[in-house]
């Protein structure tokens, strides 16, 4: 075992989708000392910063581009603060924790449409005081929650301290939990749990506030998916709606292996699992947003390992997703990866027979093609265990052919030795046994 000289950093592979304001930062905010930066950015005139750090004493010791920078979009882009000098801030609202406390308790203001954004610096920004002051408690929040809704609303909700904690939560957790609207999931604490069932924000709701309180929409997770790959795998029509409203493409391709929302829709996933099946709904949604005249471009789109949609579709065994795509004019014929696989392969390996005899009888789909390294759909069904799809193709008389035509059965033996007692390895080699032997004696 390799030494280490210190522990290894934790993969916090989705923490990005957290932070609110850090992705507008750049070289030339990062060159600046906090003086600097607030008076060219933030408008302040050397007296005023002088103040406010007589008032704030670690003001001028706050990192620029972790704290002070993201508190001064927050101001502009959220709350709606043009010139932040003329503001009548109070200066510790520059070491207040933007992603804990200001942005969710803000977006709790909004979703429940009590007064904020720009409303709050009304009257020499008394509200705005009053926010600041209470913000940090979540009793102290609800509390005033319940006098900003009788003072300025004709509402008549009840505020309490669970309701907020459980509001923070579910911001908390981020553009990605949202896209794939978690939410439905059955991992959450207690406290998340209660807010789902008291007024809480759905997920697209809330992707929208996230957005608002300056979340990177354009964020990609460590394999280089968009938000939009993830709602339209997990099938989350809303969250793609509003995706696509607030600015992703849908002919945005993942970084690592080029493929498409639409890929990702026809194959369906979920946090955990990819290829849980297609939904077609999304798919359709997907296809509609692209020009008519570059659908057919689009539907039949590949990877950069050359896997179209449909063959993911196949894989997947959804033959709703399979039929819709082959309406849009995905090519089921002729169409190979780098590794010779065909849509055969791909649906064999997938084990639902519907999709098989779907792309056999009416798309004409050969399904006794071997791929560069010799493999036939029958080897691939054998080798992912689908003894149903062995009997499908049995039936239909499909075998390896040539060279190989031998190649299915002695895999199928291989298995069976390797994972004794498996009932359903044993069943492939008790199919192909006396496919062989009916095959034999008809010669």
């Amino acid at each position: 075992m390799q030494r280490v000289t210190q522990p290894r950093p934790a993969r916090r592979l989705n923490h990005a989708f957290k932070y609110l304001y850090r992705h507008t930062y750049n070289a030339t905010i990062h060159t600046a000392d906090p003086t600097t930066y607030l008076q060219h950015c933030g408008g302040y005139t050397t007296q005023q910063i002088v103040q406010m750090n007589q008032s704030f004493p670690p003001l001028l010791t706050l990192s620029v581009q972790h704290q002070l920078h993201p508190k001064m979009e927050f101001l502009r882009h959220t709350l709606g603060i043009s010139d932040p000098s003329q503001a009548n801030l109070p200066p510790y609202y520059w070491g207040a924790r933007l992603e804990k406390v200001l942005a969710p308790r803000h977006a709790f203001l909004m979703h429940h449409r009590l007064p904020h954004g720009p409303e709050l610096f009304q009257a020499n920004g008394t509200l705005f005081l009053d926010f600041m002051m209470h913000a940090r408690n979540a009793k102290s929040f609800a509390a005033l929650c319940q006098r900003w809704q009788q003072q300025y609303t004709t509402m008549q909700a009840q505020f309490t301290h669970q309701q907020v904690e459980a509001f923070d939560a579910l911001f908390g957790r981020g553009l990605m939990a949202a896209a794939r609207n978690e939410w439905n999931n059955n991992y959450y604490n207690n406290s998340t749990t209660w807010a789902l069932q008291h007024n809480a924000p759905t997920a697209a709701q809330l992707i929208d506030l996230l957005y608002q309180h300056g979340a990177n929409l354009h964020e990609r997770d460590y394999q280089g998916a968009t938000l939009l790959h993830w709602a339209s795998g997990t099938g989350y029509s809303e969250g793609v709606v509003t995706l696509i409203r607030l600015g992703l493409s849908v002919q945005n391709a993942a970084a690592r292996d080029g493929a498409t929302p639409l890929h990702w829709a026809a194959a369906g996933t979920t946090a955990r699992e990819f290829g849980t099946g297609g939904h077609a709904d999304v798919c359709e949604y997907l296809i509609q947003q692209i020009p008519e005249q570059q659908q057919l471009a689009y539907v039949n789109q590949c990877t950069k390992d050359g896997n179209s949609p449909l063959m993911w579709a196949s894989w997947s065994g959804t033959l709703k997703t399979v039929k819709l795509l082959a309406s849009y004019g995905a090519q089921a014929q002729n169409v190979t990866n780098r590794n010779g696989c065909t849509v055969a392969h791909w649906a064999a390996s997938g084990g639902n027979v519907d999709v098989c005899r779907y792309l056999h009888e009416v798309l004409q789909v050969d399904f006794s093609t071997s791929n560069h390294g010799g493999n036939t759909p029958l080897t691939h069904a054998v080798a992912f265990g689908r003894s149903e799809i062995v009997k499908w193709l049995s039936s239909i008389r499909v075998t390896d052919g040539g060279e190989n035509e031998t190649a299915a059965l002695e895999l199928a033996k291989s298995f069976v030795q390797w994972q004794e007692g498996d009932a359903r390895r044993t069943k492939i080699l008790q199919l192909l046994d006396s496919s062989n032997t009916r095959d034999e004696g008809q010669r």
